[in-house]
């Protein structure tokens, strides 16, 4: 009895509500829409799989006029932007109902919006990206204040004192879908190709979150235009103009018609939208598809290009004969050379003109037989990237090397063909033993697709200190990361040769290239030594690994794997073997080490007199009885443990025996009494865990003024031998400081 009256009151309520009860439920859907039935449908249906809904409050409808309302929708005959949440592995924010003014971001969002809900926007922080005041000098971290934050971005609900009339009684663009998107250093070309570029692939092409008829909007610092590069790049990714927040959200003069716009789907200037996205990129997801992204960039601007081969040939013929441009045995190599305006601040290759004269008059001595290598001849010309981006990219597709000192313009390695080299130089002092580079082209070809070999110069006397350390002022940065990037270099002609003999024996062969790979004969010094430390290559298994002593030698091995697929899988099938030697050698010492202490661990059980006195006959503790059962357990402890120490170096596994020692006299404690160390182990301890803090104050120290001048900030995916021994310094003055406390309480 008492359910129905409930349930007739309901009913009562809701007759008497009529369309208001509607509107309360939906209240941003009102829909005096123009456009087709079809498309509103589609908008609907896309628009409840957006984001999950947010709790609704309860609340009581007073009318249109108390509540965020929408005037209808703009006339458009392109297709409505597709969105997948499922791709959206970056919790992008995707809100409806947006207007745009003058770069803030206005709500009408009934989901969050404070007339119709409880529920508060959702955090988007982007204080900790960064990005550096751009000069005609370059980045701004050469200055000591050039690096900077992005604040939070201008965002606020909807209401009834809105300034501009378009946004006052919004009409919204379903058929335009901004995409605004932020990532570190928005205006340095090798980080929008890592952030930007690789990430809207990997999530477009790869996760199909969002479709080519998405508008993408990079956010530049407010009211900043996007740079040129990033335009070119991103362009294959929509069929509208890349576009900037700034001009997204420019007022019009009032009352003046709309003005036409190649960023929308309407044709004409639109500063409201049924749907909203905003993303902070980073690489803390695994996308990593920067060779795919390339490939899709340039095969997008070869078609571009095609109309232009003739005058683009004509171009070349003045650094490279036609008929050497035609001749697929002649290796052509570019060596991309820095612009007037940069060659004043640095990195510049002194010896250049010298490289390219020795390595025209054929210097190389090539070999001759057609197994040992695909080419015959070499031509090296220069050219000044960022110029003009489209004979960029049809330059690089036409090359075989690129070689160039660290900087923006090899990122163009990745629109090359696949099975092309990159020949990087670092000058001296920022070489990848002491700092980031790595992180750039040398991980970034890490699939081997483009063929990346290096040459760090240690010498000092083959650098020259840069425009901003030979004039130090006080407001340059003084980080030695920076400084050092930015000197100047000669690389010897030997060293040069080495790598361009053998960019011509690998002739674009993967195999052959992992022979110097593994061999380590692609990472050289500026005198033809291995560059890259035992242990530091994590990306090859140890086992593959080798340390070349003579580099012809390599060669000849590589050249030993014929160019054909039988060679390519006979070759695929020896390194498949060799890996399958050393799991079953590694399976086999794991079973002989747990027989072995399977058999301590009984011999334990059999003589628990012998187990107490290994464990106590440690020479920093104090001979005393114990024993018992706990003892016995924690000698078993002690041999299982033993099983796992052979990946351990050799401190950290007498660190660990020791500290397992230390816990198991502890925990030996029966009739005999308990367990305590000498004074003079105690006085060791303490000395240790002093002499460790002085090593972690010091490894930060170097950290720290590394970290805040570098274009690393923030980047949890960067990972350099600095913060590794911070890290382990770390770790050892922790450990040492617990046992001493542990020693101290239990004295």
């Amino acid at each position: 009895m008492g359910l129905a009256c409930r349930l007739l009151a309901v009913a009562i309520v809701l007759r008497l509500l009529g369309p208001h009860a509607v509107v309360a439920q939906a209240v941003n859907a009102v829909d005096n829409n123009t456009s087709t039935s079809e498309e509103s449908t589609q908008t609907e249906q896309q628009s409840d799989n957006d984001e999950t809904e947010a709790p609704r409050s309860h609340f009581k409808f007073r009318g249109r006029e108390w509540h965020p309302e929408s005037f209808g929708h703009t006339k458009c005959s392109n297709p409505i932007p597709k969105i997948n949440p499922e791709g959206n592995i970056f919790e992008c924010l995707i809100l409806r109902n947006v207007c745009l003014d003058q770069g803030v971001i206005i709500y009408q969002d009934s989901r969050y919006h404070p007339w119709t809900s409880e529920a508060r926007l959702p955090h988007f922080n982007i204080t900790d990206i960064l990005w550096n005041t751009p000069s005609v000098l370059g980045i701004g971290d050469k200055w000591k204040s050039g690096k900077n934050r992005y604040q939070f971005p201008l965002m606020r609900p909807w209401h009834h004192m809105e300034e501009s009339e378009d946004v006052r009684r919004p009409v919204f663009s379903k058929c335009t879908t901004p995409l605004l998107f932020f990532h570190h250093f928005p205006f340095n070309v090798a980080e929008v190709y890592r952030f930007a570029v690789n990430n809207i692939y990997f999530m477009q092409q790869r996760l199909q979150f969002f479709d080519d008829h998405i508008t993408l909007v990079p956010g530049s610092p407010p009211m900043s235009a996007v740079p040129s590069f990033t335009r070119f790049w991103l362009q294959p990714f929509s069929r509208y103009a890349i576009t900037s927040l700034g001009a997204l959200s420019q007022r019009l003069p009032a009352g003046s018609p709309p003005a036409p716009s190649a960023s929308t789907g309407e044709g004409e200037a639109v500063r409201c939208f049924s749907r909203f996205i905003m993303c902070k990129l980073t690489l803390k997801k695994p996308t990593g598809a920067f060779f795919e992204a390339g490939q899709f960039v340039a095969e997008y601007y070869a078609e571009k290009a095609r109309p232009f081969n003739a005058n683009y040939t004509q171009r070349l013929t003045a650094e490279v004969p036609l008929e050497d441009q035609q001749d697929d045995a002649v290796l052509k190599v570019v060596f991309a050379v820095r612009s007037k305006s940069h060659k004043d601040i640095g990195r510049v290759l002194t010896n250049e003109d010298e490289l390219i004269e020795r390595c025209n008059r054929q210097e190389l001595n090539f070999p001759t037989a057609p197994t040992v290598s695909i080419f015959r001849r070499v031509r090296c010309f220069r050219h000044i990237f960022g110029v003009d981006n489209l004979y960029d990219m049809w330059l690089v597709r036409h090359s075989d090397v690129l070689v160039g000192v660290h900087g923006s313009a090899l990122t163009n390695a990745m629109f090359m063909r696949q099975g092309s080299s990159l020949i990087e130089l670092r000058p001296y002092g920022f070489s990848g033993r002491e700092s980031w580079p790595n992180i750039y082209m040398k991980s970034q070809t890490r699939g081997m697709e483009v063929f990346w070999y290096g040459i760090d110069v240690m010498n000092v006397t083959l650098s020259s200190p840069g425009d901003f350390e030979a004039d130090m002022q006080p407001i340059y940065t003084r980080a030695k990361g920076c400084l050092a990037r930015d000197r100047n270099l000669a690389v010897p002609w030997e060293a040069m040769a080495h790598q361009l003999l053998n960019v011509a024996v690998v002739s674009r062969n993967l195999w052959r290239y992992k022979v110097l790979r593994y061999s380590h004969s692609y990472y050289i010094t500026d005198d033809i030594k291995p560059l890259e430390l035992r242990g530091k290559d994590r990306r090859i298994p140890i086992c593959l690994q080798s340390w070349f002593t003579n580099p012809n030698e390599e060669r000849r091995r590589a050249a030993a794997i014929p160019l054909t697929p039988e060679g390519a899988q006979k070759a695929a099938e020896e390194e498949e073997a060799l890996l399958a030697k050393a799991l079953s050698e590694e399976e086999e010492a794991r079973a002989n080490a747990a027989a072995a202490a399977a058999a301590a661990a009984q011999t334990a059980v059999q003589d628990p007199e012998q187990v107490t006195q290994n464990v106590e006959g440690h020479p920093l503790l104090i001979s005393d009885t114990g024993g018992g059962e706990e003892v016995q357990r924690g000698r078993e402890q002690q041999q299982q443990q033993h099983s796992r120490d052979g990946a351990m170096g050799h401190q950290q596994r007498q660190r660990h025996h020791y500290n397992q020692n230390l816990h198991q006299r502890r925990q030996g404690k029966g009739a005999g009494g308990r367990g305590r160390l000498s004074d003079e182990a105690l006085a060791q301890l303490r000395e240790r865990a002093r002499v460790a803090a002085r090593e972690r104050q010091q490894a930060e120290a170097e950290m720290a003024q590394a970290v805040t001048h570098t274009q690393n900030v923030n980047d949890d995916a960067t990972t350099t031998t600095t913060r590794q021994v911070v890290a382990d310094a770390a770790d050892a003055e922790a450990e040492a400081t617990a046992e001493v406390g542990t020693a101290v309480r239990e004295r």
